[in-house]
């Protein structure tokens, strides 16, 4: 490291502001908002809905964790299934600084499935 670069700072980095998942969602519902979004409910008929409703509901949602109280750096647990819900938290919880502790549960051995 040359004199200069150590008195003016790193320079040449890729970006200035800190890249985070929220601005992936922000990019997404700008770039294709009109895009479909599809999730399978467990026991209810599929959700649907496009990538600006969706940012706008994690919107929402973050709003609803701060009026709880959640802060930046609080931790987040969730149990819940692989759905439009869950997709919600997964940008609302980051976007407001928190940290998403998704919980897997996992289902008995002793339970049988079938096709």
């Amino acid at each position: 490291m040359t004199e200069e670069s150590r008195t003016i700072g790193l320079t040449g980095l890729m970006q200035s502001p800190p890249l985070q998942i929220i601005d992936i969602m922000k990019y997404v519902a700008n770039a294709h908002g009109s895009v479909e979004v599809v999730s399978r409910l467990v026991d209810e008929p599929e959700a649907r809905s496009t990538y600006a409703l969706e940012l706008k509901r994690a919107e929402r949602a973050a709003k609803a964790l701060m009026a709880l109280g959640v802060k930046p750096a609080d931790r987040v647990a969730t149990l819940a299934w692989n759905t439009h819900r869950h997709f919600e938290l997964f940008y609302a919880v980051p976007g407001i600084g928190a940290v998403l502790k998704p919980s897997i549960h996992a289902c008995s051995t002793s339970r049988s499935y079938s096709s």
